[in-house]
Formats: C-alpha cells, structure tokens, sequence
C-alpha cells in the first residue's frame, strides 16, 4: 500500500508541476522560486503556523506510522496553499501569484482524497495472501497453535513472550473451518501498535508452502514471502474462535 501511495503522490506531483509550468508561460507569471517574501505580518504569522504544523505531524510521524499524521501533514500543506492564495489574491492580484497557489491547493486536496481512498481499500484474506503468490491452501495438512502472552515489562526480548497454551491440528474438517473464519473477515492495511500485543495467536500453517499467521485481538499479521500487518474490521471472530478452541497448556 505506501508503495502505492509513493507512486499516486509522484504522478500527481508530476502531473501539476507541469500544469504550473504551462499556468506561468500563459500568464506570464514569473518564479518565486528562493525570492518569495510574505507580504504582511498577518501572513508571515499564517505561515509559520501552518508549517509548524506540517513539521509537528513529520516529528510524530517518525515516532509512530500512522495514517492520522500523513492526513495532518498533507491538510496542513492544502490549508497553507490555501492560505497563501487568499493573502496574493487580497493584496497582490496584479501578481497572479494566486492562480499559483491555486493549484498548489488543488494537487494537495487530490492526493489527500487519493492517500484517504488508498488507504480505506479493504481486502479479503485470500487477496492478501495472493499478494505474495500464496493460493495454494488446499495442500495445507497440519496447523501449529501457540497461544502466546507478551509482556513489554521483560527487558530481555526473549523473556517477553511465554506461551500459554499450544497445539496441532491436522484435522481436515477443524483446518477448513479455520480457513474459512479467516476468509470472513475484512482487513485493512495497517500497522499494529504495542499495546494490541499483550495476547496473542501464532499459526504455522504447513503445506505445500509454509506460512505463519498471528491473530492479535484487533490485528492479523502474514508472514509469507514478507510480513505485512492488517487490522479487522468489526469484529474478529477469528480470535474468538482460537481463544474457545482446546489446547494443551504448557
């Protein structure tokens, strides 16, 4: 998904530099590029509010990824453009800067509309896993199940975890009937966050190819070719199903 989003923000990127290039041979309206200067107090103040703003969410960002701070990022960009087009407007038409800004405004509510739709897609779980080559589920013959409690107070990483119940399954009717709890659920691309972690289920799902799947309360977690993280929507039944379902107890 960022790869995509990477992608959609260059294209469009791209695509309104050009406009902007074609807007300033046609109005003649020369660069401000290294020489632009704010044209009052009022909005000189603007500005550093809205840049502020736009550093503030890049500093959170680095902390923690999260899609709430790319929003901030790009809106506080819009806002600013926005901003900037009303001061040029108001005290300096004759300018045309304006129009400039204009559609700076318009790329960022494009690729702020683009980032949201991206980002909201959902997928099933037999897309997610094709994603990485992996269709081939009917050559699975055997499940391994731990139930596994993490503790983030541990300073050695290898004392925060401690499984708590664990098991196989090489039921075929009990192993379609997991397959099938993960086909009903509806995920998201996102990235699970430490205080989802304190409980939760690792399958190694063995079969032609082998793959590892970790159910967290709100999250799933595929571990294929490379590991991508989703969170489920509504309610995940899924970790319903192991936390009802009989394992032997270390």
């Amino acid at each position: 998904m960022i790869s995509n989003i990477i992608l959609f923000v260059v294209i469009v990127g791209i695509f309104f530099n050009v406009v902007k290039f074609i807007t300033r041979k046609l109005f003649a309206i020369p660069s401000d590029w290294g020489e632009y200067q704010p044209i009052n107090h009022t909005h000189k103040s603007g500005r550093r509010i809205f840049f502020l703003l736009f550093v503030l969410s890049i500093i959170a960002f680095t902390f923690e990824f999260n899609y709430g701070f790319i929003y901030i990022m790009i809106g506080s960009l819009f806002a600013l453009s926005i901003f900037e087009a009303y001061m040029e407007w108001k005290y300096e038409p004759e300018e045309k800067q304006y129009i400039i800004s204009i559609i700076e405004s318009s790329a960022f509510a494009v690729i702020f509309i683009g980032i949201l739709i991206i980002s909201l897609q959902t997928v099933t779980f037999e897309e997610a896993l094709q994603e990485y080559g992996y269709i081939d589920m009917d050559s699975v013959e055997q499940i391994e199940v731990q139930h596994v409690a993490w503790n983030e107070e541990e300073k050695e990483l290898w004392n925060k975890t401690t499984v708590k119940r664990e098991g196989t399954i090489d039921d075929a009717n009990l192993i379609r009937e997991i397959f099938h709890e993960l086909h009903e659920l509806k995920y998201r691309e996102r990235p699970i966050h430490h205080e989802n972690r304190d409980n939760y289920y690792r399958l190694r799902i063995k079969g032609k190819s082998d793959f590892d799947v970790t159910v967290y309360d709100k999250y799933i977690a595929f571990y294929l070719a490379d590991y991508q993280s989703y969170r489920i929507l509504d309610d995940n039944s899924m970790y319903q199903f192991l936390e009802e379902m009989e394992l032997g107890r270390e």
